[in-house]
């Protein structure tokens, strides 16, 4: 019963205390390995929780990177332009980076949508696409 070479014991990526994954009760917690829960359980259960942790770190990033840009910092840290920190210390196009900023932009004016998007109710695409066409007038209808 191997699921992807790993038998399900090794998969307790996520301890007691996790965020919950939406709809499930704040008590809840994933489950980490247990004899008494079937190899697909224990694979599943964290499965569920997991996008909002993700969720969790991207919001983080995108402040990061929203900081570093619009306050020019990364001048302190020894680069002549954004562009010159990005290609060197983070290694991802210009394209995927222009993305981030101009999503994490919008969502300082989409507290909804931030909130939504950083407990896992919403993915990245879709807030991607959101972000584009709401404004903090539309989001509240």
């Amino acid at each position: 019963m191997a699921v992807l070479g790993r038998r399900a014991e090794h998969i307790s990526l996520v301890e007691p205390g996790c965020p919950t994954a939406p709809g499930r009760p704040a008590e809840a917690t994933c489950v980490a390995a247990d004899p008494g829960f079937s190899e697909a359980t224990a694979v599943h259960e964290p499965l569920e929780c997991l996008p909002g942790i993700g969720n969790e770190v991207r919001l983080r990033f995108l402040e990061g990177l929203h900081v570093l840009y619009d306050g020019n910092l990364q001048r302190e840290l020894g680069y002549a332009s954004f562009h010159q920190y990005r290609d060197r210390e983070l290694g991802r196009a210009r394209s995927t980076d222009s993305e981030y900023l101009r999503v994490g932009r919008a969502l300082d004016g989409l507290p909804r949508a931030c909130v939504l998007f950083g407990e896992g109710e919403l993915s990245w695409e879709q807030v991607r696409a959101i972000s584009r066409v709401a404004t903090a007038e539309t989001e509240i209808s």
